[in-house]
């Protein structure tokens, strides 16, 4: 990916800045469910957030809580570096 557009920038600086997008990996009746935590989200975190995985410039690590698997989004050294080039640019 050579550039990130303004949608994927304000999705990767909202990840970087601690927030969380979670995706409930256990079978069940949360299977897919997501739960998002910090303040704003962007109005197209969802669709960011496969844009991003996709290109390797975030990374998931799962959690258990309560016997309850999650997948949650962390920004990747790849990320890192896009979004401090885009950060440049503006």
């Amino acid at each position: 990916m050579k550039k990130l557009t303004p949608k994927l920038i304000n999705a990767l600086e909202w990840i970087a800045e601690g927030n969380q997008f979670e995706v409930c990996t256990s079978f069940g009746r949360c299977l897919g469910n997501t739960a998002i935590k910090g303040e704003n989200p962007p109005s197209n975190l969802k669709t960011a957030i496969d844009q991003l995985f996709s290109h390797n410039l975030i990374f998931t690590n799962e959690t258990e809580t309560y016997g309850i698997r999650w997948e949650s989004c962390h920004v990747s050294e790849k990320g890192l570096a896009m979004l401090k080039e885009a950060r440049s640019i503006k």
